[in-house]
């Protein structure tokens, strides 16, 4: 018989789960926290397939160790030219080329790479990051990682003027539709759709939507939203851009992944969104170092979610131009690989896209950011 304040095999198998998950995560801290670059990155990649899998008793004693790759551009030599990154360690800093189409080709390759190389880190979107522990005072959240922000220094402004401009949103899904990933014989943009469950959509006016639709039905068959049902989704992230959006112009973008859960159904748990206002007001931009947290105080409206996570294009960051108008995404909806044992926890949406690293729009997307900034 059993007595009360025994444990269950289960609670004794669990217990010995968390303190071996534990040790793993603390050996890898002690010997990588101090190295950059691979190192780090891999890290990162053991410590979400450490909490996607383990129960949900653990999940919320297993840290994510990420730490935010930054990266500045800059026409010269030296360790770190980006005011955006003053006093800041870690930081990497990439020597342009002196002509100006080699320089919008390489920043627009390390951007690509920075997206793809979010996704990738983050499980493709297909792992349960945040389990049950993280669904108990809200129904429908949206939690992040910043993967890596990326900064153009001053004199890449003074030695290229307005080159930001051809940095924008088309450039960017151009270059995702044409190159592909190094080592792989797939395009960007193909190896987005064959992981995201043609959940992605692109509503940039022009020859690229064409090119978009036809690449995703090749890549991945018909599937996700219906012709109507898409359109609604269109109708209504247009309808927010005319009246919700805050005109910002930002040379600083941040690679964000984010991960929401709902019991309501992937897309119809989007509309419901949350107003709360966060609990820390950061002021005209983020600030290094504030993590655990939403950034900035504004509330997430059911028009942002939906902009953020179900399509990709002009979409809820039209306002934003130049180089911070990063408008593809990556998407993912469907049950996550987890270790909770309640299955009706792991139903979520994933989403990686770039964003101006600023508080408003953040916050648009994230109420609560884990790992390093």
């Amino acid at each position: 018989m059993k007595k009360r304040g025994e444990l269950t095999s289960a609670q004794i198998i669990g217990i010995v789960l968390v303190l071996a998950g534990a040790i793993v995560i603390a050996v890898a801290l002690f010997v990588l926290l101090d190295t950059e670059g691979q190192d780090q990155r891999e890290l990162c990649r053991l410590s979400v397939v450490t909490r996607a899998t383990a129960g949900s008793f653990a999940q919320s004693n297993i840290p994510l160790a990420c730490v935010a790759d930054k990266i500045c551009f800059t026409t010269k030599r030296g360790d770190n030219n980006c005011k955006q990154f003053v006093g800041e360690e870690g930081v990497r800093s990439i020597k342009l080329p002196s002509d100006r189409n080699q320089t919008i080709d390489k920043v627009l390759e390390e951007s690509a790479f920075a997206m793809y190389d979010c996704w990738n880190m983050m499980g493709r979107g297909r792992m349960d990051l945040f389990g049950k522990a993280f669904k108990s005072y809200r129904v429908v959240e949206s939690r992040c990682v910043v993967c890596s922000r990326l900064a153009i220094a001053d004199d890449v402004n003074v030695k290229f003027p307005d080159i930001q401009e051809e940095l924008g949103g088309d450039a960017f899904n151009e270059y995702l539709r044409v190159n592909n990933v190094p080592g792989s014989s797939q395009t960007y943009l193909n190896a987005f759709l064959e992981s995201s469950g043609v959940d992605t959509y692109s509503t940039v006016e022009g020859g690229f939507a064409e090119a978009f639709e036809k690449d995703r039905k090749e890549a991945s068959g018909e599937g996700g939203l219906g012709g109507d049902e898409l359109k609604e989704v269109q109708r209504e992230v247009e309808n927010a851009n005319e009246t919700s959006f805050v005109k910002l112009s930002t040379d600083q973008i941040a690679f964000v992944f984010a991960q929401r859960k709902t019991k309501q159904g992937f897309w119809s748990g989007f509309t419901t969104g949350v107003k709360d206002s966060s609990i820390v007001i950061v002021g005209g931009g983020v600030t290094s170092g504030v993590a655990g947290i939403a950034i900035g105080s504004i509330g997430v409206l059911p028009s942002f979610i939906l902009g953020a996570f179900a399509v990709s294009g002009t979409g809820l960051y039209a306002g934003a131009t130049s180089y911070a108008n990063q408008q593809a995404s990556a998407v993912y909806c469907g049950i996550l690989a987890s270790g909770v044992e309640d299955k009706s926890l792991i139903e979520g949406c994933s989403v990686v896209r770039g964003v101006p690293y600023k508080a408003e729009y953040v916050n648009q997307i994230c109420e609560h950011i884990e790992g390093k900034l």
